[in-house]
């Protein structure tokens, strides 16, 4: 029976991420054969198995794990060359509701090859799987002009509408305050009018990210105290919109982010690639038999 063709097209980019780590091979089996008294087939038997565990993609690593330039792989520990190293990669799913559909199949057929892919669950708040976005987030945008603003925005929308096509959301220069509309958004030509609640939205995230990156959170509504941000808010019936009861500028965010977290009700997924590392492992391995 053949196996299954792994297509992560069907997935929207807004839902996927990426981290990865280099493993140094050699220091893999210097430390089975050396330090351990292995037999090299052995050695290589066990080394098939390895497979970080997804904490190691977050914290400070230790060898024969390490992360690098693509372009100057070396091992930081022994100093092997280029051929020694191997990388594996941490793939996140945010699995949003209205993707599902597209999700499964794919998770199907992960399931078909066990050793080259690894999915895991973890039990993790939405408040935290939306804090993990918003770093990822930041760390595509450029801070020294004030397009952030706009490539945050349509970042936002993008995670909240992820079946939408937002093939040239590139085009799109400006995004303005409608109050005309009630709910959701439209785009005439290379602007997007969207309602309040969703404007709201939208001023939270960027509220968010710039205040981590910037001198004070830069919005579109200029740069804002944390008071004046919360009346600002409050004036474009924000609060009320989303059900929000907040006195003051710290319950107002954390109530917000609670908010922005839910949509979607979306469940992360994680699929630890191994396939470069069973390759490149398998070649140095059948040099060694030479």
């Amino acid at each position: 029976m053949p196996r299954s063709v792994i297509n992560w097209e069907d997935i929207p980019e807004s839902l996927l991420s990426e981290r990865s780590v280099k493993v140094c091979l050699k220091c893999g089996f210097d430390l089975m054969t050396k330090q351990l008294g292995l037999a090299r087939r052995t050695a290589y038997t066990e080394m098939r198995k390895f497979a970080p565990a997804s904490a190691d993609f977050r914290r400070q690593l230790e060898r024969p794990l390490f992360t690098g330039s693509p372009r100057k792989v070396r091992c930081p520990y022994c100093d092997a060359a280029k051929r020694w190293i191997a990388t594996i990669r941490l793939l996140g799913i945010d699995e949003h509701r209205e993707a599902r559909k597209n999700i499964r199949p794919l998770l199907t057929a992960l399931k078909t090859k066990p050793e080259e892919y690894i999915t895991l669950k973890e039990n993790r708040s939405a408040v935290d799987v939306f804090s993990d976005w918003l770093e990822r987030t930041s760390l595509g945008l450029d801070f020294e002009g004030e397009m952030w603003l706009r490539d945050a925005a349509i970042a936002y929308l993008q995670r909240r509408e992820p079946m939408t096509d937002w093939s040239d959301a590139e085009n799109i220069n400006h995004i303005f305050l409608s109050r005309r509309l009630d709910e959701g958004w439209e785009r005439v030509g290379n602007r997007l009018y969207v309602s309040p609640g969703l404007y709201g939205d939208v001023l939270v995230v960027q509220y968010l990210i710039g205040r981590t990156h910037l001198h004070g959170a830069l919005t579109f509504e200029g740069r804002l105290t944390p008071f004046e941000f919360f009346h600002r808010l409050r004036r474009l019936g924000y609060l009320e919109k989303r059900g929000i009861a907040a006195n003051d500028p710290g319950s107002l965010l954390e109530a917000a982010i609670e908010v922005l977290a839910a949509v979607g009700e979306i469940k992360p997924r994680y699929v630890i690639d191994r396939t470069d590392y069973l390759k490149q492992l398998k070649t140095l391995y059948d040099g060694m038999k030479k």
